[in-house]
């Protein structure tokens, strides 16, 4: 026997030896497995990038929901200025879109993170220290909404800043407050977990 290919005849026709057709089989599982997992580790990188493009888009430009960079520095100014809360502790009426801007885009991202639905490391990068700075800034009011009849108010809001947050303290670089220059402690984290509904 002619092993592991035999040319039978002068019209090109192969027999292939028995080694050959025992190792195509054992392969062409592997094969379509290796393929396979490349299709979908591909499908997955082309997601992410889709839903980073996305959130760059949502965050730097104007758009139906209005323009979130515009708002986030009126946000800060309002706030190293002083002039964001009214005497009795709440939003003047005329930053109360601005909040609402920032608070939504963020609480919507929060819940893709939840969900694994976008890139958290990637997103806690680019954009972390802008979350915690912009929840650390927003806080009272959302607690003040959470303790008045809405306990589940930017909830999604809240553990992203919380995720962003040791993101930042992982890097040994935290978030600081713009007023003042400091870091952002722990202990303000430990207040935003504790204000969360169980």
């Amino acid at each position: 026997m002619v092993d592991p290919i035999q040319i039978i005849n002068n019209t090109g026709t192969v027999n292939i030896g028995q080694s050959h057709v025992d190792w195509l089989i054992l392969t062409a599982p592997l094969v379509a497995a290796v393929i396979g997992f490349f299709t979908i580790w591909y499908s997955r990188k082309q997601h992410n990038r889709n839903a980073m493009i996305d959130i760059f888009e949502m965050l730097n430009e104007d758009n139906h929901k209005g323009n979130h960079k515009a708002a986030q520095e009126i946000l800060f100014t309002a706030h190293k200025e002083n002039r964001l809360y009214d005497s009795g502790g709440f939003i003047i009426d005329g930053y109360k879109p601005t909040v609402n801007i920032i608070s939504r885009n963020y609480d919507e991202i929060g819940l893709l993170a939840n969900r694994k639905l976008i890139p958290r490391k990637d997103f806690f990068y680019m954009y972390g220290k802008l979350v915690v700075v912009s929840h650390f800034i927003l806080f009272y009011a959302i607690n003040h909404k959470r303790l008045h009849g809405e306990p589940d108010y930017m909830t999604n809001f809240t553990k992203l800043a919380i995720h962003c947050y040791y993101y930042w303290k992982d890097e040994r670089r935290l978030p600081r407050d713009p007023r003042t220059n400091k870091e952002i402690e722990k202990s303000v984290i430990k207040e935003w977990e504790k204000s969360l509904p169980k």
